[in-house]
C-alpha cells in the first residue's frame, strides 16, 4: 500500500480520468518501493512510529513522482532516462548507510 495518495499522483501527472487508476496505483507502489530501497529505508513502513520519509522531505515525494512519470508519461527512452536521473538527484541527499 502506498504512502502517497493516488489522487495526488493523478493531479501531479494531470490525469483527469479514472481509466488508468489500477495501473497508476501499481506504478506508484513500485516507485515508492524503489525509492525506499534506493534510500536504504526499506524497513520503514507507513505504520512506523516514526514520521515516514515522505512527510519529512517534499523533495522525496517529487523523486517518487518522477519515477512515476518515467513509467507513465515519458514517451521516449531519453525522457525515461531523464526522469529517472532527476529522481535520483532528488532522492540522493536523503540516502542512509553510505558508510561515511
Amino acid at each position: 500500500m502506498s504512502v502517497l495518495n493516488l489522487e495526488l499522483l493523478k493531479e501531479r501527472l494531470h490525469v483527469p480520468h479514472n481509466f488508468d487508476d489500477v495501473m497508476l496505483q501499481q506504478i506508484l507502489d513500485s516507485a515508492e518501493e524503489e525509492a525506499r530501497l534506493f534510500l536504504n529505508l526499506d524497513e520503514l513502513t507507513e505504520s512506523s512510529s516514526e514520521t515516514t520519509f515522505y512527510q519529512m522531505a517534499p523533495a522525496m515525494m517529487e523523486g517518487v513522482f518522477m519515477l512515476c512519470m518515467a513509467s507513465y508519461g515519458a514517451p521516449t527512452a531519453d525522457e525515461v532516462a531523464a526522469f529517472r536521473k532527476a529522481a535520483e538527484v532528488k532522492l540522493f541527499p536523503y540516502r542512509t548507510g553510505l558508510g561515511v
